[in-house]
């Protein structure tokens, strides 16, 4: 049996240890190589090897230091060739696979057969279940274990026929086998006569059972065990407290050393004070999903932090984009190029091999999902295979990012395998980069390699388990930065009584993390642990119990800070730690008040500052005065300007459908090729125009959006279908009543018939439909509407909503009752046509063909114009027109959709714009 070895001295256990090391050399230099020291975590073995280089120096004595290791790294060290994680994941995989059939009532909520990529995630749960089992030195195949569980006697046989599958699968020993198998046939490794297990608390069974083989082998056991002052507990053999000792055990916590926080933004704030008011404390967290906000914490005070435990992999960008990549070429969802476009290696990337410009890239990709909507890229890629040397920039410039990807993906999906696919993505993505050996990037690529390699050795047959291999072995290689000597450990709890620190600040003190706890096991609820030998929720307690009354005891008073937040970091109510609560019963009540009581957050939204103010682009004012744009002018002077002279606009990236502008493009474009076909428009017979527009709609949606648009352009499509059978019998009616269309997106201004000026700028614009009656030769404009619902040309132009300063001939008496105009569009229209056709006998009537969502509400309705109403058109136009020529874009008004409310938050424009831009917004004098 061991030798127990007490270290009561109240000291920090690192230290007790290392002198107690140090007098195990019997002269100088100090020979510690024949000796291993075992060590609950690796962090706690490189504390201990730093304390005794130091006492060593301190000394003045050489140093062969003992060969550190965790009871698990020495026993992996005794055994032969094992199989890898990947080839464990992959042999599991094939192994629920094939014999799901005949374990079906194990994988409940699973169709057979089971597809890989759901195998493969079942799969970790078995090797987490098969890892367990071996710490009580068992196998899913060990006879006493539907003995001693006998009331899961059942599942535990089907567990034991995919065991068997998975064990054929291998092609080297299963580990947890090899470690079994340890227990009688380990043999000491060369030169070792000592193993010292320095406070593993917990060391389980199948440990137990290989160091008393090594000890019938010669090998000398010791046990440290940390114990400030007598022990008053009982151990067993291997230092495990018992757990009937702590279950009433009072932990000498001062009630003033707990702090409460409202969540976990003000727990990493307070921990963070909490460090800076005492330099060289220690940071211990007991809850690691702390971890996020304890590096923001930190960096808000410019603090370096160092997590020992290192960062996957997993986290790094090139696992994420190339996971993302295959994602994409595996779904060939156009939405699922989106976390590959933005990543800044990929559109470095494109830069460097086709002269792509990450803002076109970005721009390209933007205007794809929000303009043509189309859901599957294969259809996007078939689309731009036409010809394209005679198109708009723009859109080569949409072509060639989108030839370019498709090439990408071509080669990708060519590849032997997925290991090769993505050796050629990494080689370009980084093939012609530079990157300094040992940075972030460089060691990623290189763990991401390593990756590809161990995976392919094991799954190179079956794609999706191969990508379920790559994604394992991302999740368990680390990365680690370098850090400076001053840099905050983020050390997890097991750290904690191997911290050298006399103030230390523990974070996390919620149950589920101190003390830790296992709950809801698929296989092994708390009750068969216990059973089995495993550890349990109540011996988890106890050495967490135990541990936290050592650190205590250490230490002098006040020297810990306990931190409990009320919030986890995920936003959840957190429960208070037991061993908070473990005071004198007498100060029970004080306590939970206090661990109780409301605490305000911390976060709080920072006073705005603004260290500068939003410059306004200085742009050339207009040459041209839109009739559509008079109406924003009237909502806003200073948005007007941001929409028309600079071209702002904003942008839905995760659009999915057609917004207002793009459904009302499209019917325009439909109606325009039916008004401009000689034959269709002269017909009254609502039958042919109802065809003729339909295949009119479905050649522009496939212009526009492919061959397979996405889901809700199709319902759009069909919802303007139904609108376009509802025109084509109003249309058919207006035919027979003499109504002849002339017209069709008839224009004026620079680019279309010479229109009036004022003040210099001629008006443009695009009348969506001429007609004139044949017998009375009255002419009429019609502009076509798609409002949501059924809207006149009254409600339109004219609001009730007062503004705050008036422009000439806003106000119009409508009804008896003043009015304002928003729209000056139908008036405008009316103008153009007197000013074209001065000879006409009549002026023109001006209205809408309003096709509504509700087609029962479908009409063509008039706005009826009278003199004054006319006037006051001319006067406000006129004034607009001034002021536009003026460059006047100011005072603001407050719109009722504000598309620009990103650049203000809630704030007066005159409060965000600077001097330069205020001055220049307001124009130039008369």
């Amino acid at each position: 049996m061991p030798t127990p070895v007490f270290l009561t001295e109240a000291r920090p256990l690192v230290k007790k240890a290392a002198e107690w090391l140090a007098g195990q050399a019997s002269s100088k230099p100090w020979d510690l190589s024949t000796v291993a020291v075992l060590l609950p975590t690796a962090g706690a073995g490189r504390r201990l090897r730093d304390e005794l280089s130091l006492l060593a120096e301190d000394h003045g004595a050489g140093l062969f230091p003992p060969r550190i290791s965790t009871p698990f790294g020495f026993i992996d060290a005794l055994l032969p060739k094992v199989a890898t994680p990947s080839e464990r994941l992959a042999a599991w995989s094939r192994a629920i696979s094939n014999e799901a059939h005949a374990v079906s009532d194990l994988l409940p909520g699973f169709r057979l057969p089971i597809p890989a990529r759901d195998s493969a995630r079942l799969a970790q749960t078995f090797l987490d279940l098969c890892s367990s089992l071996a710490e009580a030195a068992l196998t899913p195949l060990s006879e006493k274990l539907p003995e001693l569980l006998s009331n899961d006697a059942e599942r535990w046989e089907a567990v034991a026929t995919l065991y068997r599958g998975y064990l054929s699968f291998l092609q080297n020993a299963d580990p947890n086998e090899a470690r079994i198998a340890a227990i009688a046939e380990a043999s000491p490794p060369s030169g070792l006569d000592h193993i010292v297990i320095a406070n593993v608390a917990d060391l389980p069974r199948l440990h137990r059972l290989i160091f008393n083989h090594l000890e019938e082998c010669g090998v000398r056991i010791t046990v440290l065990v940390d114990a400030p002052g007598e022990p008053e507990i009982t151990f067993d053999a291997w230092g495990t407290p018992a757990a009937k000792d702590w279950e009433e055990m009072t932990i000498p916590i001062r009630a003033g050393d707990i702090i409460v926080t409202a969540d976990a933004y003000s727990e990493a704030e307070e921990a963070a004070r909490l460090i800076a008011s005492a330099p060289g404390a220690g940071l211990c967290l007991a809850d690691e999903s702390l971890k996020a906000q304890a590096r923001s914490a930190f960096a808000r005070r410019n603090r370096e932090v160092f997590d020992p435990q290192g960062e996957p992999l997993a986290a790094a960008e090139i696992a994420v984009l190339t996971d993302a990549w295959v994602e994409f070429c595996t779904s060939e969802l156009v939405s699922a190029l989106a976390p590959v476009v933005q990543s800044p290696a990929f559109l470095a990337a494109l830069n460097r091999t086709a002269s792509l410009v990450p803002a076109h890239s970005l721009e390209a990709y933007d205007l794809v999902r929000t303009e043509m909507l189309i859901d599957y890229w294969q259809d996007v890629a078939g689309y731009f295979q036409r010809p394209i040397e005679e198109e708009p920039e723009m859109l080569r410039k949409r072509a060639h990012f989108v030839q370019t990807v498709e090439t990408l993906r071509k080669e990708f999906a060519a590849a032997s395998d997925l290991v090769e696919g993505l050796e050629q993505f990494v080689a370009f993505l980084y093939g012609e980069a530079k990157l300094e050996s040992h940075s972030r990037e460089a060691q990623s690529l290189r763990g991401y390699i390593n990756a590809l390699r161990e995976a392919r050795t094991h799954a190179h047959e079956n794609g999706d388990l191969l990508r379920e291999c790559i994604r394992e072995a991302a999740r368990r290689i680390a990365l680690y930065d370098a850090h400076s000597a001053d840099a905050v450990e983020l050390n997890g709890w097991l750290e904690a009584p191997w911290l050298a620190e006399e103030h230390l600040v523990l974070t996390g003190c919620t149950e589920g993390a101190l003390p830790s706890s296992t709950n809801g096991h698929a296989f092994l609820p708390d009750s068969a642990r216990e059973t089995l030998g495993l550890s349990t929720n109540r011996s988890r307690y106890a050495r967490d119990a135990f541990f936290l009354h050592n650190i205590l005891r250490s230490r002098p008073p006040g020297a810990v800070k306990f931190l409990y937040g009320r919030m986890n970091a995920g936003g959840e109510p957190a429960k208070p730690s037991r061993l908070l609560l473990r005071c004198p019963p007498e100060e029970l009540a004080t306590r939970v008040a206090r661990v109780f009581h409301s605490v305000p957050t911390l976060r709080h939204s920072p006073r705005r500052r603004r260290e500068w103010r939003l410059q306004v682009p200085r742009a050339a004012t207009m040459t041209k005065l839109p009739v559509t744009g008079f109406g924003d002018y009237l909502a806003c002077p200073m948005r007007y300007y941001f929409k028309h002279v600079l071209g702002m606009g904003a942008i839905d990236p995760q659009a999915g459908e057609m917004n207002a502008s793009m459904f009302g493009l499209l019917f325009h474009t439909v109606v325009d090729r039916f008004a401009k076909d000689q034959v269709a428009r002269e017909s009254d017979d609502p039958r042919i125009i109802e065809r003729f527009l339909h295949d009119a709609l479905d050649r522009e949606v496939v212009r526009l959006h492919g061959l397979h648009p996405s889901l809700p352009v199709r319902v759009q499509q069909e919802s303007l279908r139904v609108r376009l059978s509802r025109m084509a019998q109003i249309q058919a009616g207006e035919r027979a009543a003499g109504w002849q269309i002339l017209h069709s997106e008839y224009r004026f201004g620079p680019k279309g018939e010479k229109s009036p000026e004022w003040f210099g700028l001629p008006i443009s614009a695009s009348l969506d439909r001429i007609e004139v009656h044949i017998r009375t030769g009255q002419r009429r404009i019609l502009d076509y509407k798609t409002f949501a619902r059924d809207k006149s040309p009254d409600e339109a132009h004219f609001s009730s909503r007062c503004p705050a300063e008036l422009l000439p001939g806003e106000e119009v008496i409508r009804d008896g009752k003043p009015r304002y105009w928003t729209n000056l569009q139908l008036p405008l229209y009316r103008e153009l046509s007197l000013f074209k056709w001065r000879d006409d006998l009549a002026p023109p009537v001006v209205g809408y063909f309003l096709l509504p969502e509700r087609v029962e509400d479908a009409k063509i309705a008039m706005f009826d114009l009278d003199e004054e109403t006319i006037s006051n058109a001319t006067l406000c136009t006129e004034a607009i027109a001034e002021r536009i020529a003026r460059g006047i874009f100011w005072p603001p008004r407050e719109p009722l959709y504000d598309d620009y409310d990103s650049l203000f938050l809630g704030e007066a424009p005159e409060d965000v714009l600077s001097e330069e831009s205020l001055e220049w917004l307001q124009g130039r004098p008369e």
